[in-house]
């Protein structure tokens, strides 16, 4: 796209702009980045040949269209408050709007009318990831038939693991067991009867049954 506006083939552009839609646009490459690719004042004569683009479109009286000094402030407004845009963004927005996407352009086009297509793009921009953020929350993996059962039965089930993890687990069982079982025996011999006592008592009890 930036070969086209440099070498001013509006019919290459008009062809990528034509097929342009939201999904290929915000994967786009940010103008923030951009910013370091490109330099500064490379990224800020590409988006004033864009805007360009829109002037000689429209074809307004000098009297009734942005002045160069206009489309400067313009595209550094732009590399300012919309760094996460893309070029790609902005070439979708600026062919929406020459296609009167956001409302008609009375015989005139300045500064402010191309920030109002940028704000209502921006909002079809934000809507477009709240749909696709709530479409992969949702998304289930598509499985062939045969495999679907198996799918319901196992997407619950505890995660698969490995031999070392499941070594470990065991290990730490045995120590809970180890432990368990020394307590018990401690309590046991804590509260182990005196054989003398034992002994006596036996004979005692075999005493009364004489």
């Amino acid at each position: 796209m930036i070969e086209c506006l440099t070498k001013g083939d509006k019919l290459a552009l008009a062809e990528i702009t034509g097929t342009m839609t939201l999904e290929k646009s915000t994967a786009g490459t940010k103008l923030d980045r951009l910013k370091i690719v490109m330099g500064y004042q490379n990224l800020l004569k590409t988006l004033m040949l864009l805007i360009y683009d829109i002037l000689s479109d429209f074809n307004f009286p000098a009297d009734k269209t942005m002045s160069e000094s206009q489309v400067i402030s313009a595209a550094q407004g732009l590399i300012s408050e919309y760094k996460i845009f893309s070029l790609e963004d902005f070439a979708l927005c600026f062919n929406k709007g020459k296609m009167g996407k956001y409302g008609k352009n009375y015989g005139k086009f300045d500064k402010q009318d191309l920030f109002d297509w940028v704000r209502k793009y921006d909002e079809e921009r934000d809507e477009y990831f709240v749909h696709k953020n709530k479409q992969v929350e949702s998304k289930e993996p598509l499985l062939p038939k045969d495999m679907k059962e198996v799918y319901e039965k196992t997407k619950n089930s505890e995660p698969f693991k490995t031999g070392e993890e499941i070594l470990k687990e065991k290990q730490k069982t045995d120590h809970k067991k180890d432990i368990q079982y020394q307590q018990e025996k401690q309590k046991w011999l804590a509260n182990k009867p005196d054989q003398e006592q034992l002994k006596n008592d036996i004979e005692g009890i075999n005493d009364k049954r004489k």
